[in-house]
């Protein structure tokens, strides 16, 4: 493993001082301390004193000495000299000779309680540093990690390219490690198998490692048996059976990603061969989780499409026989005529019903209603989907064969089901057409009499069509689970321990501020509720935007707020009138070099690149997925290659590099003067963005709505208050987003603090209000129809006169979450700890038949908090207006995203799971980006106005936005001249084969 991995540039970097110092660590550490001062004044002379003062200060901050005092920064040096009451100056007459330089180390070191390191301490800094390797093994991160540790341990930095021995060292022990725990402990067969990984099939033209890391991009009968023939190839190596627990899971993810973003060509040629097998054999577990995960996805995906279908075949075949319907109705009312009839004598009704509707066209309608009917019954979509059977049975049996299902909560019937279909698919025999003495009580009551024969037998095949549709609803909802399943886990595991919980509990409680007694957090809320009703019922008598009518709630809208919001402020015209016309890789490099944003775009492998206009080219891709072009449509346009730019896209362009760039981009934001007047940073909102999409992928359903004939999927993007963009997630567009409004809040790794968060009412659910409260946040969406939503209360004996139309009839069941708060306070605690991701588990939550028992508890505890929000919202103008004004911010997010994605269409031409995430990545890094050149700017065209005498009123400020784009050129610049390719013949050259 090389040794050196620093660039010449980065070394010298590293050794000195940064070219500037912020204030803030001017003050931590350049102040001096009485201590401080009482040594320099043991030196003699001022240059001395002023010398003495920096390499001390210097060596505080940096952890090692500066190779040159006298280029410490301009600031630095100042601040120093003022608290001497010296001059700058006299720096440069210090240590003329090297010996005082050298004589006052030893000194200082000893003030700071330091010293040197010592073999020994550099041998126990490797081991250290080994285990840290195990876990990312990135080469700089590790570098930054050694310095740190030396500095917590009290010792000197040793020279730069000493450190980039020990991280070597570090990454060599860390790697033997890893052979040996996944190569070493296998045996010898299987490590001589895995090379074959690497050799092209024969019949599908590639190899093992390609086909595997590729996902379905259907969801077909087809699809399902070749993710199934994956597992089975995946599992001729035992890998369930692997011992690796030893190694962290942040290093096999790492090994494994290798080999999805390598070529076969260079996994062939990697050494030496140790390395190559660890990554094989990490590829492999990974690759196993994987594909179970997928062939559950694509199972659920297949059975929803067939519902879906079935669904729309019945309304079809209603409307295609309306007509007869309603020939049917038209005689059912001439014989109830009949019927009721009291002048017609029983014994003459049947003479009169034929009169009115002669027998033979009875008869006839009979054999209309029949058509509505099945067996007797009413027909449903049930019947459509029966039609499906034959088409299921081409996977299915291999798909119950390949899979173990555990039981979570009352499934023990539809397990021992699965297990009776197994049996009758392993047997030789025809299968029956019925059979009895098996497990029915799973069998719900919408398949109850299609599944249950009257002679009290079981019809195989809807007993079968059954068992996999509660299967599918199971695995949705975790009341089945998956061994060897990162999504479909036993739910249990998503949670914190119970005796774990037991140490966190107190620290929890004291993070959020919330009581761990589930009594006192009911009388803390029930005091509060109480409170907001009091004031809601005073007020509203007085309040001109709120009134019950009829014992309805009408609340005016607030269309002339909105009107004005969206109007552009003159202030706004002017600064944007300012703004200079720019380039949008242009204005990505200029960014860069005031954030460094790209040096979070790390390789994948942990290799460091020598390319040196390696920047640049990551600019240009990141704008090719932006803005939705293809690499060879930016090849054209630029100045370079496909081959560099699906380089620098393959390697370099992830959602974890992604995030930590957007992330300096948002903090960057965040230190903006000006931002400050939009927001805090503690307020934010979400919603969604709908992309259509032209290619078959599974991320992407139909909804005509918004897509017409084609399909489409939803792109969720988390806008802070002041018009950052801190998360953004891909979603299927038939999925409630609410499902996913804490995902980004609960990752965000930003200087913003989120406090509060709003979204629209498709964002809400009371489990939303209850998760937010139980994380110490104020949930504030914009409910439409707000009329709609009870009020509940707990006390009834407290009457209220003007607002009793809105509040409930019965009280809250305060007993559900009261007796349970322990287990709340557990599931919250998991979502922020990052146990479980929150969409994950609330969509497990959600999916569950009959409510789950924490459902229930969320669900009641969630319409407490929503019943102390609503009168505080109706209540107050200010507040719906800042709700509406945060909104308003993400939608001029999108208006930025639209002017961006507008290459092919502005459709999505993505199809595999990782490229979708990728897109949107680079989409939200741009539109950052954008977002804090427009700041920047703006600032500056205010401080040319200011310095041009114009009064302007930080007041204005307020209604100043970032989100701008006219001036900026998305498509870049043309030629209109002949160039210099033209041949003597007048023509261009022809391109070669």
């Amino acid at each position: 493993m090389p040794s050196r991995f620093l660039s010449k540039a980065e070394r010298s970097r590293l050794s000195r001082f940064p070219a500037k110092v912020s204030d803030n660590d001017c003050i931590v550490y350049f102040t001096l301390t009485p201590a401080d001062l009482s040594l320099i004044q043991q030196r003699r002379r001022g240059e001395n004193h002023l010398g003495f003062a920096l390499l001390l200060c210097s060596f505080r901050y940096l952890g090692h000495f500066p190779p040159n005092i006298h280029q410490s920064p301009e600031n630095v040096v100042q601040y120093v000299a003022d608290q001497l009451q010296l001059s700058p100056d006299s720096l440069k007459e210090y240590a003329e000779r090297k010996e005082t330089r050298w004589e006052h180390y030893p000194i200082i070191l000893d003030h700071l309680d330091f010293r040197r390191s010592n073999a020994n301490d550099k041998k126990e800094l490797v081991a250290w540093l080994g285990a840290r390797a195990l876990e990312h093994d990135r080469p700089t991160l590790l570098l930054q990690q050694a310095c740190e540790r030396l500095y917590q341990l009290r010792l000197v930095r040793p020279a730069i390219t000493t450190m980039e021995d020990l991280v070597a060292d570090a990454r060599g022990w860390a790697e033997k490690k890893t052979i040996e725990i996944l190569v070493h402990s296998l045996p010898k067969r299987v490590q001589k198998t895995l090379d074959a990984l690497l050799v092209n099939d024969e019949v599908r033209g590639i190899s093992p490692v390609t086909w595997l890391r590729r996902y379905a991009t259907g969801h077909s009968d087809k699809d399902i048996l070749e993710t199934l023939e994956k597992l089975a190839f995946i599992r001729q190596w035992n890998v369930a059976t692997w011992q690796v627990d030893e190694l962290p899971p942040l290093r096999i993810q790492h090994l494994a990603q290798v080999a999805r973003y390598t070529s076969t060509r260079s996994l062939k040629r990697k050494k030496p061969e140790g390395k190559r097998l660890s990554i094989l054999v990490a590829f492999l577990i990974w690759a196993h989780a994987k594909t179970i995960d997928e062939l559950i996805e694509l199972f659920d995906l297949c059975l929803a499409e067939a519902f879906r279908k079935s669904k729309r075949e019945l309304k079809e075949f209603q409307l295609q026989h309306m007509a007869q319907m309603q020939k049917v109705l038209g005689y059912f009312r001439e014989m109830s005529q009949v019927v009721t009839n009291d002048d017609v004598p029983d014994e003459a009704v049947r003479a009169n019903i034929y009169e009115q509707v002669p027998e033979e066209t009875l008869q006839a309608t009979l054999e209309d209603i029949e058509l509505f009917y099945v067996s007797g019954r009413k027909r449903t979509y049930l019947d459509f989907f029966d039609k499906r059977y034959s088409y299921f049975r081409r996977f299915t049996p291999a798909f119950l064969q390949a899979l173990t299902f555990h039981n979570y909560a009352d499934k023990e019937g539809l397990l021992e089901a699965l297990d009776v279909l197994r049996e009758m698919n392993a047997s030789e025999d025809k299968l029956p057409a019925a059979f009895d003495d098996v497990p029915v009580d799973f069998v719900s009551t919408q398949w109850r009499n299609r599944v249950l024969n009257r002679d009290g037998t079981v019809n195989r095949r809807d007993y079968e069509m059954c068992a996999l549709s509660d299967l599918r609803d199971a695995l949705r909802s975790g009341s089945v689970w998956l061994e060897g399943s990162r999504q479909y886990a036993n739910l249990e595991s998503y949670l914190i321990p119970k005796d774990r919980w037991e140490q966190l509990r107190q620290t929890y409680c004291d993070i959020v501020g919330i009581p761990a007694d589930g009594k006192v957090q009911l009388e803390v809320k029930q005091t509060a509720l109480e409170k907001s009703l009091t004031r809601l019922e005073k007020r509203l008598p007085k309040n001109e935007f709120v009134r019950i009518e009829n014992g309805e709630l009408i609340l005016t809208p607030l269309d002339k707020e909105e009107e004005e919001i969206r109007k552009e402020h003159p202030l706004a015209k002017k600064i944007g009138a300012l703004l200079p016309p720019i380039q949008l890789g242009q204005l990505l490099a200029e960014v860069d070099a005031w954030t460094g944003f790209s040096q979070q775009l790390n390789h994948a492998g942990g290799a460091t690149s020598r390319v040196t206009d390696l920047a640049t080219q990551l600019y240009a891709a990141i704008v090719t997925q932006a803005c939705n072009m293809t690499l060879s449509g930016m090849a054209d346009l630029s100045e370079f290659s496909y081959d560099q730019l699906l380089w620098c896209t393959k390697w370099y362009i992830r959602e974890e590099t992604l995030q930590a760039a957007t992330d300096v981009l948002v903090n960057f934001q965040y230190q903006q003067p000006l931002s400050q007047h939009w927001g805090s940073g503690t307020f934010s909102s979400s919603d969604g963005q709908r992309f259509a999409v032209a290619r078959k992928t599974n991320m992407a359903s139909p909804l005509p709505r918004y897509f017409g004939f084609g399909r489409g999927l939803n792109v969720v993007t988390w806008t802070s208050d002041q018009l950052s963009q801190y998360g953004i997630r891909v979603t299927p567009p038939r999925i409630r987003e609410s499902t996913y409004t804490l995902d980004a809040i609960l990752d965000n790794q930003t200087a913003l603090n989120i406090k509060e968060h709003t979204t629209d009412t498709g964002g809400y659910t009371d489990i939303m209000f209850a998760l937010f409260d139980l994380l110490g946040m104020q949930f504030s969406p914009r409910l439409r129809d707000i009329g709609d939503y009870t009020i509940y209360h707990i006390d009834m004996s407290i009457k209220y006169k003007h607002i009793s139309p809105l509040l409930s009839k019965k009280p809250l069941k305060t007993d559900l979450f009261v007796d349970d708060w322990d287990e709340a306070l557990r599931v919250a605690a998991s979502l922020r700890m990052g146990w479980v991701t929150a969409s994950t588990f609330i969509s497990k939550l959600l999916a569950y038949p009959r409510q789950h028992k924490l459902t229930r508890m969320l669900v009641e505890y969630g319409r407490l908090i929503r019943s102390d929000f609503i009168p505080n919202y109706l209540d107050d103008q200010v507040n719906r207006r800042r709700i509406l004004v945060q909104l308003n911010k993400g939608e001029e997010v999108h208006n930025l995203r639209d002017y961006l994605f507008f290459d092919n269409k502005g459709q999505i031409r993505k199809q595999q799971p990782d490229d979708l995430v990728n897109l949107v990545g680079c989409l939200n890094l741009v539109s950052n980006a954008i977002t804090v050149w427009n700041t920047v700017y703006m600032q500056a065209a205010i401080d040319d106005l200011i310095r041009k005498g114009e009064l302007l009123e930080e007041s204005e400020f307020v209604h100043l936005s970032p989100i701008r784009f006219r001036h900026i050129n998305r498509y870049g610049r043309f030629r209109f001249d002949i160039g210099d390719d033209v041949t003597p013949s007048g023509l261009r050259p022809l391109r070669s084969d």
